[in-house]
């Protein structure tokens, strides 16, 4: 992606504004590009706004080890620590912060909470998108 950007603003030099956009799987990668590039203040420095759309992910990037648990519409818990005795590789990285590795690993914890936190990053979720099935397929007249 860093590869592209440098390629997209040399041959545009007129480019102002990027924004990336990605959906399911595309999401977990705009999420994670936003938390870990280092594009996006030499970018601002340059006067050309970077911008992040993430829409439907099946996965986020968790900051600490802390996981929650939806009860009901009022009711979130925090899930404790022995819960995950089972599952010992529930924070590492691409869901977590433990195990970086690729353009990550060198990248300190510290600055990628804080990227997460303060860059533009706009997150879209479908209500509808329930349907786990092929249902156009079931409509669908194959004659």
């Amino acid at each position: 992606m860093d590869r592209l950007i440098d390629v997209l603003i040399k041959l545009n030099h007129n480019i102002h504004k990027i924004i990336i956009l990605g959906h399911s799987a595309g999401g977990q990668f705009v999420l994670r590009y936003a938390a870990i590039n280092n594009r996006h203040e030499l970018l601002e420095q340059r006067r050309v706004s970077i911008r992040y759309v993430v829409a439907n992910l099946s996965s986020y990037l968790y900051l600490d080890k802390t996981r929650y648990k939806f009860i009901s519409k009022d009711n979130i818990l925090e899930i404790r620590q022995e819960e995950f005795k089972d599952c010992p590789g529930y924070n590492k990285f691409k869901y977590g912060m433990e195990d970086l590795y690729g353009y990550a690993k060198n990248i300190p914890i510290k600055t990628i909470r804080r990227r997460l936190t303060t860059r533009p990053i706009m997150f879209l979720l479908g209500a509808e998108d329930i349907d786990r099935g092929c249902s156009w397929i079931k409509s669908a007249r194959w004659n």
